[in-house]
């Protein structure tokens, strides 16, 4: 599942995608990639995304935690608020390898559908705690309305 998530913020570069994949029939839409946060050493990139697999949908947010310093990201805790969410790291990576490369750590925060609707509605302000720094901005609203379908439509 880790390769499926890193393939997915790979292929998924450019714009709302969706992306499926036939060795496991998951269905995967992400919004567009949007840089939320930039500072000394530390960049965070998100996309909301929705997951569909075996009849299951899971919605959340992708996130991709960088640092151009020597030691990578090592995410610990994700917040929205006072509010603890649902974190899962997904690789730990090199990337962005222009100049030099820098080290990433990609992960998938949860979100009820509930959640994120009314994300689509507000943005979801993200804080992201780890041993190399801490990481905080807002996911925008219009990330989670390409993904939400319009009433009535299912």
């Amino acid at each position: 599942m880790r390769f499926f998530f890193a393939f997915l913020l790979v292929a998924a570069c450019a714009g709302p995608a969706t992306v499926v994949n036939d060795w496991t029939g998951a269905v995967t839409r992400v919004s567009d990639e949007h840089e939320v946060f930039r500072e000394g050493q530390g960049r965070m990139s998100v996309r909301a995304a929705t997951i569909t697999l075996d009849g299951r949908k899971l919605w959340g947010v992708l996130t991709s935690v960088r640092r151009t310093g020597p030691n990578a990201p090592r995410v610990q805790r994700v917040e929205s608020g006072p509010t603890p969410l649902a974190y899962q790291r997904l690789d730990r990576l090199f990337t962005h390898c222009l100049d030099r490369c820098q080290r990433a750590e990609t992960g998938f925060v949860s979100l009820s559908q509930a959640a994120f609707t009314a994300a689509g509605r507000t943005g979801l302000p993200l804080r992201v705690t780890g041993r190399r720094g801490r990481y905080e901005g807002t996911v925008p609203a219009r990330a989670f309305g390409q993904l939400i379908p319009p009433a009535g439509a299912q």
